[in-house]
């Protein structure tokens, strides 16, 4: 299982449940993806070997949860 974005295939490593969030984990190489989904919105973050893989889903789950606060 995978996702294919900007014509990139990722592997999908794992998924995460952050306040209530799911958070889905990709990766390629040194390269990721974070996608977190709301009741009203989708949270995309990419990363390369310039930022981890931790800072961007630390990113992802921060506006995620932000938006759930606000109602969406």
């Amino acid at each position: 299982n995978g996702i294919t974005l900007g014509g990139v295939k990722y592997m999908h490593l794992r998924v995460l449940d952050v306040d209530g969030v799911p958070v889905k984990i990709f990766k390629k190489g040194a390269d990721g993806i974070a996608i977190a989904k709301t009741a009203k919105t989708i949270v995309i973050g990419t990363h390369n070997k310039d930022l981890t893989g931790p800072q961007c889903v630390d990113g992802v789950c921060k506006v995620a949860s932000a938006l759930v606060k606000v109602g969406y």
